[in-house]
């Protein structure tokens, strides 16, 4: 469960919208190595937090939780890589 739910969550978090978009539907970016290991270390982060959230609220409340969570760290990986290439 942990392996699958770890990267469930990876690729939620690796669907951000593309910085360079502009206009359109979003696209998905490509993680450098350095930034593809931040992720995998949140995730394994979350894990713990996930797995109470299960026992205690049940699998739909937990879900919504770790979804929010892997958008949030899609986000912040989106900034940095803004940051990265001057766009900021």
């Amino acid at each position: 469960m942990r392996k699958i739910l770890a990267a469930a969550v990876l690729s939620l978090s690796l669907s951000a919208p593309s910085v360079m978009a502009q206009q359109g539907p979003a696209q998905e970016i490509t993680l450098d190595a350095e930034a593809e290991a931040r992720v995998r270390r949140a995730i394994e982060a979350l894990v713990p937090e996930y797995n109470r959230r299960l026992a205690r609220d049940g699998e739909t409340s937990a879900n919504d939780w770790i979804r929010q969570k892997a958008f949030e760290l899609g986000q912040r990986e989106a900034d940095l890589m803004k940051q990265r290439l001057g766009m900021d």
